[in-house]
Formats: C-alpha cells, sequence, structure tokens
C-alpha cells in the first residue's frame, strides 16, 4: 500500500487538490495522509513533540484542526483510506519530514502560482518541497475560474503539417 502526503493550506487551491487526490486514492492502493502545518520557527525536535501533544494542539488550533479531519473523513466515506494530522514548524521542512517519516510514495501540493518577485522575495512552500524531496512530487496549479479563455485564437500556437 502506498503512502501519498497531501499538504493542505485551506487556500483557495483546496477543491482542486482534494480532486486530484480522490482521483489518485481511487485508482491506487493508497493511504491518503492530510496535513496541515501551522507556519512557525519551531526546530525539528518539536514535530514529533506536538505529534504526541496532538490534544493540546487541537484545542488551540480547534478550527484548522477539525478542517483538516474533516477532508479525511469525506475521503473515507467514499471509500478511501485518509487520515489527517496537523503539526507546527518551517511549512517547507514539516512537510518533508512528513513525507520521508511516512516514505511517501509522493506528495501532491498546490501552486498559488504567485509571480516571479513574490518568489525571489519571500519563496514559495511548494519550491521548497520540489527541490529537496526524495519522492516525487505533484504541483497542483491554482487556477482562478473566469470567463476568458486561457488563450485567444489569436494566440494559439500555429501548427504546419
Amino acid at each position: 500500500m502506498q503512502h501519498v502526503l497531501v499538504p493542505i493550506d485551506f487556500s483557495d487551491n483546496t477543491d482542486p487538490i482534494l480532486q486530484t487526490v480522490e482521483n489518485l486514492a481511487t485508482g491506487f492502493d493508497s493511504v491518503i495522509h492530510f496535513l496541515h502545518v501551522i507556519p512557525s520557527v519551531a526546530d525539528t525536535t518539536g514535530w514529533d513533540l506536538m505529534r504526541e501533544k496532538q490534544d493540546h494542539f487541537a484545542n488551540k488550533y480547534a478550527d484548522e484542526f477539525k478542517r483538516i479531519n474533516q477532508l479525511a473523513v469525506n475521503l473515507k466515506d467514499r471509500g478511501c483510506e485518509a487520515d489527517a494530522l496537523m503539526l507546527q514548524g518551517p511549512v517547507p521542512e514539516v512537510i518533508l519530514y512528513e513525507a520521508n517519516r511516512l516514505n511517501a510514495a509522493f506528495v501532491v501540493i498546490g501552486s498559488h502560482g504567485h509571480g516571479a518577485v513574490y518568489q525571489m522575495l519571500i519563496g514559495s512552500v511548494c519550491e521548497g518541497v520540489l527541490r529537496k524531496a526524495s519522492c516525487p512530487v505533484i504541483v497542483v496549479p491554482c487556477r482562478k475560474k473566469t470567463d476568458e479563455p486561457l488563450l485567444r485564437k489569436d494566440q494559439a500556437p500555429q501548427v504546419q503539417a
């Protein structure tokens, strides 16, 4: 059985990620592990401690804890094996740590699509995970719904026979 780690930040990209994960879970013999990371500057020794203190941690971040657990319940209701975990620490590092701990077959993560300046100044969780992951990473792009087509007819590439 494969383990699939799915970091969730409850952004606009959550629904497309869930659709992708459900398709993967039903197509493969996989256990889906939802992970919500509360950002902080905690060191790696704190992550295992927080796993042991889930009840205390869950009370402090009750809404997030309920939401991440509900994702697992919803997927279980559809016949898939799933669980949820919430940790606190530097987000990319926590995701990488959990992927290694689970021996994940792959990670499914969303990309917010920030511009180059944002990436240069702030960086991104997705980029940090992509650069250092020891397993394949599936990136689900965040696309805002719009009435405008992705390409206008005059922008379409010309195909020559």
